[in-house]
């Protein structure tokens, strides 16, 4: 999972709505001619690599080869972004141009000749990137039984951490009687609706949330400024905004719609909602107080020696289990439909890396010269969950509600302990080994901490990793 940093948006394309981030388990190749496998590759496999080889008959001679590589788990992963950048032309003109006299050589030299010639040069961009390693799937219309908590506080929490979220809906019911040739006709128009028997009535009824065709299932995820739409400038910032909405951060392929033909894309880009729907998600809820131990924070120095800081909101680092929806006519019973990219395991790491990179270019007269990187150089700032105690939540303030919190966190009290308070809390933790916070001592939350740093540059001074 990849996002750009200075915008804190992830990167989802049509893989379980992963940008270029999706690592299959097992992925297989048939090789074609089978003249272009080396045979004594069969005789010592690489680790992991299966054969299933086919051989004729009559002649004795291999007739297919099909690999079988087995990816994960793994003990290492190699990863290559592939990303463009806008630099500043380095290349300057000595003498600007005068005014055009006809009939004269000098201006016409002047004119047309110097413009021409130019100086070359070096010119350097800095691309600030943060990606996370981590177990995670999509899951498509997933059903949540609004209960009497959800309407109190218009809270969901996952299992997992949540990344993006492409839509929540009420669920919409078809009452078709005891026609079941109708029932059976909307099926085959709206795949993702299932139908059952009224256990009261004996009805045929079908109930559906997300209506997506097969076909947009394939597409879920991609956007424009990936290279689906043959874009030519590589860009990493992704689709999901820093509420965790997905298409709201870009050109989305599906869209939303309560109408066909409101995106103005085509039906085949539409997903429409029935008239008794609407987009419910609000966003991902927050705890700020994490983001304060983060190292790539809103404080971050930068400059190489820190990691840099963020732009904009605190983005969406894998911490949070809350989402925020929209209760407005649900009741205790109602069935909503999720349609979001969540953790399913383990959050193996936080990088950030700040790269820069510097281009040569060449004199030019009257043609391009030579243009060629000459440096490369990065820094990289490892983060690992951990967990830690931090002072209780403000009075009348609850998990529910701490992202609506206006008027706290501003000083360094709100979020740190003293040393005293800490020292009476490790005290008792190690006098009493059943000793629990009860939340007036202090609460412990968990998020990333820095945990190495991999720098091109010299130090003059160490850094804590917090």
């Amino acid at each position: 999972m990849v996002f750009d940093n200075r915008r804190t948006y992830l990167c989802y394309n049509n893989r379980d709505l992963i940008r270029d981030g999706f690592i299959r388990t097992v992925i297989e190749k048939e090789y074609i001619p089978v003249s272009s496998f080396n045979v004594s590759r069969l005789n010592n496999p690489p680790r992991g690599v299966t054969y299933d080889v086919s051989i004729d008959e009559d002649t004795n001679e291999i007739i297919s080869v099909r690999e079988r590589k087995k990816l994960l788990p793994a003990e290492k992963i190699k990863i290559e972004i592939d990303f463009s950048k806008t630099m500043k032309n380095a290349v300057t003109h000595p003498i600007s141009p005068g005014p055009l006299v006809p009939g004269t050589v000098g201006s016409l030299v002047g004119d047309l000749g110097l413009p021409l010639m130019g100086f070359g040069g070096i010119t350097a961009g800095l691309t600030e990137m943060t990606y996370h390693i981590l177990e995670s799937n999509t899951k498509i219309n997933q059903t949540v039984v609004i209960t009497q908590e959800i309407l109190n506080t218009s809270i969901i929490e996952f299992d997992g951490f949540p990344l993006s979220i492409f839509g929540i809906v009420k669920e919409h019911i078809e009452d078709f009687g005891i026609d079941q040739d109708a029932a059976n006709v909307f099926k085959e128009d709206h795949s993702q609706a299932k139908l059952r028997i009224d256990p009261v009535t004996g009805n045929i009824i079908a109930s559906i949330g997300l209506d997506f065709s097969a076909e947009q299932l394939t597409r879920l995820g991609k956007f424009s400024e990936g290279s689906f739409l043959g874009t030519g400038k590589k860009r990493i910032t992704g689709a999901t905004d820093s509420n965790g909405l997905f298409g709201s951060g870009s050109n989305a392929y599906l869209r939303i719609v309560e109408n066909s033909g409101d995106s103005g894309e085509g039906e085949e880009r539409e997903v429409v909602l029935f008239k008794d729907q609407s987009q419910l998600f609000i966003k991902i809820v927050d705890d700020d107080r994490k983001l304060k131990f983060r190292g790539d924070n809103k404080e971050a120095l930068g400059g190489g020696e820190y990691p840099f800081s963020i732009m904009g909101t605190t983005g969406i680092d894998a911490t949070d289990k809350q989402i925020r929806i929209d209760t407005t006519g649900l009741v205790v019973g109602d069935i909503i439909y999720i349609t979001y990219n969540t953790t399913v395991g383990d959050r193996h790491l936080r990088q950030n890396v700040d790269h820069r990179g510097a281009i040569g270019q060449g004199n030019t007269i009257g043609i391009v010269g030579f243009m060629g990187a000459v440096a490369s150089d990065q820094d990289i700032f490892d983060y690992k969950i951990r967990r830690w105690k931090v002072p209780p939540l403000p009075y009348g303030v609850t998990m529910s509600t701490i992202d609506k919190v206006t008027d706290n966190y501003t000083q360094n009290s709100d979020y740190k302990l003293t040393l005293n308070e800490f020292l009476t809390i490790d005290a008792q933790q190690r006098i009493d080994d059943s000793f629990e916070l009860t939340g007036n001592e202090a609460t412990e939350i968990e998020g990333w901490r820095l945990s190495e740093a991999i720098l091109w540059r010299r130090l003059n001074h160490m850094f804590a990793a917090d």
